[in-house]
């Protein structure tokens, strides 16, 4: 019984600072989204500019949108589909990335990103409680 309670007590304890540290890392996602943001404007720009073919737009949903970049405004741009030949409207904030023609990671990279970031996960646990312990 005894066990039982210093597990549960040591679960709180544990799980408590990487709770707090996520809240603060939600406010420092929003403040990093500007710079994101303007950072696909400029790879948007860069790609139009360049005129080497279609590119390969990742979305915040998970999608990859493979087509032709057309006109591009303020805040949004237009990827005209190749499958499809449909012009499709897409907010720079929405963009995770952009790359040229329709490049996409191989089954070896995505198995090494995904090991890589499971041996990576205690490692972040442990930086963001001793953050959240300095604050």
């Amino acid at each position: 019984m005894r066990k039982g309670i210093l597990l549960i007590a040591a679960t709180t304890l544990l799980l408590t600072p990487i709770a707090s540290c996520a809240a603060a890392a939600d406010g420092q996602i929003t403040s990093e989204n500007s710079d994101v943001t303007l950072d696909m404007k400029h790879a948007v720009a860069d790609f139009k500019r360049q005129n080497k073919g279609p590119v390969t737009v990742g979305t915040r949903d998970g999608t990859h949108i493979f087509g032709t970049l057309g006109a591009a405004g303020e805040s949004t741009f237009i990827l005209v589909e190749h499958k499809t030949g449909y012009s499709k409207e897409i907010r720079y904030a929405d963009v995770t990335s952009i790359t040229l023609g329709g490049s996409e990671l191989t089954a070896a990279q995505k198995s090494g990103r995904i090991i890589e970031n499971i041996l990576l996960l205690p490692i972040r646990i442990l930086e963001c409680f001793l953050v959240s312990c300095g604050s």
